[in-house]
C-alpha cells in the first residue's frame, strides 16, 4: 500500500494488541460454543473502547489507542462502537478491520470451526466499498493470493 516504515510498524502494534480490551470480558462468554444473548454481545462490544482505555496513558509514534477503538467500525457506519463511516475511520484501523476479519474466519471459534481463508476472502471482497476499505482489501487478497501471508491451519 506505499505505506512508510513507521506506519507500518504502528499499525502492527496496534493489531497485536487490539483486542486487549477482551481482558475484561467474562471467559465464558468468550469460550462460548453456542450464540450469544443479545446482552452478551453488547458486553463483547465494549472491548474496543476498554482496549483503547488500557491504553491511552502509553505514548506512541501513532495513534495506536484510535486504531483499538476504531477497528470495528465499517466503511458504511454500521460498525461500532461509535458508527463512524469512512474517512472518519483512522487508515490503521481500517487495515485492522480486514486483517481481523480474515483472521476470524480462517481460525477455529468454540461455536464453530475455521470457515477458511477463500470464505474470508470472498467475505472482504463482498464487503469491498461498504464495509472495508477498497485498498486495504485489494492488498489483502494480492498477499493471500500471492502466498506471502498463511492463515487458517498453518497460521503461527
Amino acid at each position: 500500500m506505499g505505506l512508510d516504515h513507521d506506519t507500518i510498524e504502528g499499525i502492527d502494534l496496534a493489531a497485536r494488541i487490539h483486542d486487549i480490551g477482551k481482558i475484561g470480558t467474562p471467559a465464558e462468554i468468550l469460550s462460548r460454543p453456542t450464540n450469544l444473548s443479545p446482552m452478551e454481545w453488547e458486553l463483547i462490544k465494549i472491548h474496543a473502547q476498554a482496549g483503547a482505555d488500557i491504553i491511552k496513558g502509553v505514548t506512541f509514534p501513532l495513534p495506536v489507542a484510535e486504531m483499538i477503538v476504531q477497528h470495528h467500525e465499517r466503511l458504511d457506519g454500521s460498525g461500532y462502537p461509535c458508527g463512524l463511516r469512512g474517512e472518519e475511520i483512522c487508515l490503521g484501523a481500517r487495515i485492522i478491520a480486514v486483517a481481523d476479519t480474515v483472521e476470524a474466519m480462517s481460525s477455529h471459534r468454540p461455536y464453530r470451526p475455521a470457515l477458511g481463508v477463500e470464505a474470508a476472502v470472498e467475505e472482504i471482497v463482498n464487503g469491498r466499498g461498504r464495509l472495508f476499505e477498497p485498498a486495504v482489501v485489494d492488498a489483502c487478497v494480492a498477499l493471500v493470493h500471492s502466498g506471502r501471508i498463511r492463515l487458517g491451519p498453518t497460521w503461527d
